[in-house]
């Protein structure tokens, strides 16, 4: 059964080539049948395992506008994999007639809400859950009459956060504002909040809750035991690196180093307030000069989106990165609007947004920022058998997101396979192409026969390809011990097999 894990992420090998010349913005390619760019902003991304095959595959699934000339009228929004190769559907049904601001996996299932009345052909209220092999089903019977920002799991529970005025009968006036959690069949209050919250984040054994203050909530009392206040401005975004917990949106707070806006964090040793000082901003905290909507950890840096346009004066098109060695710093030629939503698959940012272009054509809504320009295997070599003493031709196909041409290195068996007679074993056949994409071995022998890789590179990493496999077909050959002569000697080792003797290497 099929079953969704979120934030496993797989990891590509650095070679020693320097890591400024492997970063950049990748194009986000057209998808595969099936699906297709976004033609409208994105507004969510979660990372997650999903295993329709085995073992489970890491992709990244993006919720925005896809243009699709099915899609009935007021119906938009849907959900779309990243597989790292296109985007793809994701869930069948998956229209909804409104907005997709967040998404979590909770007890194996995706929670998906926003503020939306129906998904596929499913009645919902801002919030339902998509189990494998069933589809999607609502949570519970209640009614949230207001947009969900922000979803969290604490202790066995999900919390579901927002703008909102939840009410399990669908009375106007019992229930409960702004935040619920669900134990697996019931939404229950979480007492003490008294504003809306826009993002959430589980920190330190709670649940940190932001708006325009910042609450702690602990279960199994599900009540605020803890409230900061902001000097000004809202928290938009929460995210969790390296121990401690960064904020971000339109706010300004009070530390012990002065004032700290948009992008603050809190010490995991002390629990206080720090500015995040260097790069951009040198010694003093930056100014951003719009708001933070996102945020996310992804090479061992925070990096932060929104509406903002410079860092300390200079020019930072919405996107921008900081780690506590390095400081502020960002990459070029960013999105043209708002960035919305961030996540990550493997060695590259994604960006989500209302925007045009970020880097490179065609990634309007959608981009990709790579801190490992490593080289994409598009077809790999194919298993098959082989004729002794014909020819075999095997073939790869990748490409490098620079548009630079790769270098390529056949092996056989594990060890790199040479141009020339006997190019994989003495005696074997003649190779060609052993460090090109088309592999080719004439006067193919038994010896030959094993498990063919093609291993593609450039500057940035090693890629290698699927295994081939490769079987020589089974024929009356008169150099039956392979020793390229025929003689008594293959005379001699034909009886000795029959005589119950193991056949020649």
């Amino acid at each position: 059964m099929q079953q969704f894990v979120i934030g496993a992420i797989c990891a590509l090998v650095f070679t020693s080539a320097s890591f400024a010349q492997c970063q950049g913005w990748r194009q986000t390619p057209p998808s595969l049948p099936g699906g297709t760019r976004p033609s409208d902003a994105i507004l969510a991304i979660a990372a997650v395992n999903y295993s329709f095959e085995f073992p489970p595959q890491p992709k990244l699934i993006v919720a925005g506008t896809f243009p699709d000339g099915s899609v009935p009228p007021g119906q938009s929004t849907q959900l779309r994999f990243w597989d790292g190769q296109s985007l793809t559907q994701a869930f069948g049904e998956d229209l909804t007639d409104g907005r997709i601001l967040a998404m979590t996996v909770f007890n194996g299932e995706l929670i998906v809400a926003g503020e939306f009345s129906r998904i596929g052909t499913l009645t919902a209220s801002n919030i339902v859950r998509y189990t494998p092999g069933v589809g999607w089903r609502p949570m519970g019977s209640g009614t949230f009459d207001g947009p969900i920002y922000a979803l969290a799991e604490l202790q066995g529970e999900l919390v579901a956060a927002g703008d909102f005025f939840y009410s399990p009968s669908g009375s106007p006036t019992v229930g409960s504002w702004y935040a619920v959690h669900w134990n697996g069949s019931t939404w229950r209050e979480v007492s003490g909040v008294s504003t809306p919250i826009y993002c959430a984040a589980n920190w330190q054994g709670a649940l940190r809750l932001g708006g325009d203050r910042f609450l702690d909530m602990y279960l199994p009392s599900a009540a605020i035991t803890g409230s900061i206040g902001i000097q000004s401005g809202e928290a938009y975004a929460m995210t969790v690196h390296d121990g401690d917990l960064y904020v971000g949106g339109s706010l300004t707070v009070q530390t012990q180093s002065g004032l700290a806006r948009q992008v603050v964090r809190v010490s995991s040793q002390n629990g206080q307030w720090l500015p995040l000082t260097g790069g951009l901003g040198g010694g003093q905290p930056p100014i951003f000069n719009g708001a933070v909507y996102a945020l996310t950890s992804f090479g061992e840096r925070i990096w932060a989106g929104g509406a903002f346009s410079s860092v300390a004066g200079t020019s930072a098109p919405r996107v921008a990165s900081w780690s506590e060695s390095l400081g502020w710093s960002v990459p070029p030629a960013g999105p043209t609007g708002p960035v919305l939503a961030l996540g990550s698959l493997g060695s590259e940012l994604f960006v989500g947004g209302s925007f045009l272009i970020a880097g490179v054509p065609s990634s309007a809504f959608l981009a990709r920022y790579s801190t490992l320009l490593a080289p994409t295997i598009q077809q790999h070599p194919e298993s098959r058998q082989a004729a002794i003493g014909g020819v075999l031709d095997l073939t790869v196909s990748a490409i490098v997101p620079d548009g630079t041409a790769p270098s390529y290195q056949w092996t056989h068996d594990g060890l790199p396979i040479q141009e020339g007679p006997g190019g994989i074993t003495p005696f074997g056949g003649t190779v060609t192409g052993s460090r090109s994409p088309a592999l080719r071995i004439t006067g193919f022998t038994r010896r030959d026969a094993g498990t063919f890789v093609c291993v593609v590179s450039n500057g940035c990493a090693n890629i290698s390809s699927s295994a081939a496999q490769v079987v020589a077909t089974p024929f009356c050959d008169a150099d039956f011990n392979g020793d390229g002569n025929l003689d008594q000697d293959d005379v001699s080792s034909l009886i000795s097999v029959i005589a119950g003797g193991n056949c020649p290497d």
